[in-house]
């Protein structure tokens, strides 16, 4: 009970003091007693009516341009003429200076703090001293036709928020991510991030801060840029006559401008895309990369490197890179010598169970649908699905033949393959020329083998499976089968289809009636009698 009794105590003195200050500035030295509650309080409560009063506090002083720094003051003294009242004002200009510094050092450390209400507190307060400084400073210097961003305490507040060890995606950076709405914020946000991964990059000697590259990825992703400037309308820092401004006012410059938000977009993310990214960043990165980063980019071509060495590394990255790599050949003319003999690479049976394997196989068609590519480039496609597909679970199965049926409509030149008579040892995988360990596409022996894969895939216990393959069989139609409606298809989803499907009453068990628990003259039969005979 005393206990709280103190603490209600020290609220009650907080709040007593606030208000005195407001009163009369002669309180001033108050301010101290209230910051000292930042440094020595334990309670949360405490620390939370501290923080509001110094948050009160100071956007009043703020303002009012009594913490302004010594420069801006010596400006905005020069036409006083008693030295007397110019020298007490400086002193007590640069004591509130001081103070409200020291004010700004434990507000952005408190964005570490593990109270999730005193982090928020802290972020709400510092960038409400952002807007106060700008206010103080076009007040000040009577500059309402020139906007300057306060951004040495706006870097400060990000670098703060970025190298959080404690900074939680889903608290943290989605409470600063409502400020993102505003484009001078996001602006800044960019060009503060593009400096801030440029200094990690060259201080190659220290050890990659993990947390930190996640933290820039998260705000990264939620910055969404406008499409041209008739868009670029909402801003966090507005001038006093803001109502009276004109469509065409210049007031923001550049920032009116939709080229400048890409340039440091662009910038911001190939500086980022520079670090050593985890494994999970850097999947997510490549999985965004051709829907929201590319697009908004000033030259796409700059990301040529990063896909192509992502493209190289092979697995899962490579069929992640390959979304990029699409855009930049079809789009940018990029020539990518070796590039099928890297997707042939890709296609095994990895591909088939990967989460984005219905993009993988609709970038595959893409690239397979040029009638101009060499027979014997999609002869190994082809013959390496077929292979594959022998493995494969149903759903995968019917998402190979599918797609070695379309590129048969497609490429003639292929055909050979269904219809070429080999030796019995040649229709098996012994006896087969094709090389399924060779990765390049020219030396694999496809065109010299079969696809006899195809008749061993008739008699598939899957009955779906068995009936795509009965098509190689007839005359093929040159409609193409859409791939898609198996591609999303899965070992779980066939499964409760075939759960859920309607049974007939009369289910056909046996065609012949048996004559008994083992048929006479069968194997089973023969096997029982021998060994009952030598018994």
């Amino acid at each position: 009970k005393r206990k709280r009794s103190c603490q209600l105590s020290e609220i009650e003195d907080i709040q007593l003091k606030t208000q005195q200050i407001l009163a009369n500035k002669e309180n001033i030295n108050h301010l101290v007693d209230i910051l000292n509650y930042c440094q020595s309080s334990d309670n949360n409560q405490t620390l939370q009516a501290a923080l509001v009063a110094l948050a009160k506090l100071f956007s009043h002083f703020v303002v009012n341009g009594d913490c302004m720094s010594s420069q801006n003051l010596n400006e905005n003294l020069e036409s006083n003429d008693n030295d007397n009242d110019r020298n007490c004002s400086k002193i007590y200009n640069t004591w509130m200076h001081k103070q409200y510094l020291t004010c700004q050092r434990y507000f952005i450390s408190f964005i570490h703090h593990t109270d999730v209400n005193i982090q928020e507190l802290a972020i709400t307060a510092l960038m409400t001293f952002v807007r106060d400084e700008f206010m103080a400073t076009q007040a000040i210097t009577h500059s309402d036709h020139l906007f300057k961003f306060p951004n040495m305490l706006f870097y400060r507040i990000l670098e703060a928020l970025l190298l959080s060890d404690k900074t939680d995606e889903k608290i943290l950076i989605r409470k600063f991510n409502r400020f993102l709405k505003y484009s001078d914020v996001t602006f800044y946000t960019l060009k503060n991030i593009g400096t801030l991964t440029s200094l990690i990059y060259d201080e190659v000697d220290k050890p990659m801060n993990e947390i930190f590259v996640e933290n820039i990825f998260y705000i990264l992703r939620s910055i969404k840029l406008s499409h041209n400037n008739q868009e670029i309308s909402s801003f966090f820092l507005t001038r006093a006559n803001a109502e009276n401004l004109t469509s065409d006012d210049d007031f923001y410059g550049k920032l009116k401008e939709h080229r400048v938000y890409t340039k440091v977009f662009s910038k911001a993310w190939l500086n980022f895309l520079r670090l050593k990214l985890p494994s999970k960043i850097y999947k997510k990165a490549l999985a965004i990369l051709h829907t929201e980063v590319m697009p908004n980019m000033l030259n796409p071509k700059l990301l040529i490197d990063f896909l192509t060495d992502s493209y190289n590394l092979g697995g899962a990255i490579s069929l992640l890179a390959l979304n990029g790599l699409f855009i930049l050949i079809h789009e940018h003319n990029l020539d990518y010598p070796d590039f099928y003999s890297k997707l042939y690479a890709l296609v095994d049976a990895n591909a088939f169970v990967a989460k984005s394997s219905a993009r993988f196989f609709y970038l595959l068609d893409l690239f397979l649908t040029s009638t101009h590519l060499p027979a014997y480039v999609v002869a190994a496609f082809a013959k390496r699905l077929c292979r594959i597909a022998l493995l494969l679970n149903p759903a995968g199965a019917m998402v190979a033949v599918t797609f070695v049926c379309n590129l048969i409509k497609r490429h003639s030149s292929i055909k050979i393959l269904i219809h070429r008579s080999l030796d019995e040892n040649s229709c098996s995988i012994l006896g087969d020329p094709y090389l399924m360990d060779e990765d390049d596409p020219a030396k694999c022996k496809a065109m010299e083998s079969s696809l006899w894969e195809l008749q061993t895939l008739m008699e598939h216990y899957y009955p779906k499976v068995t009936s795509l393959t009965e098509i190689f069989k007839k005359s093929m139609t040159l409609a193409e089968t859409d791939i898609s409606k198996y591609t999303d298809q899965t070992v779980t989803t066939i499964l409760e289809k075939e759960l859920n499907s309607e049974v007939p009453e009369d289910v056909a068990l046996e065609f012949k009636l048996p004559t008994g628990l083992i048929p006479v003259g069968s194997e089973v039969w023969k096997s029982w009698s021998n060994s009952k005979k030598e018994i």
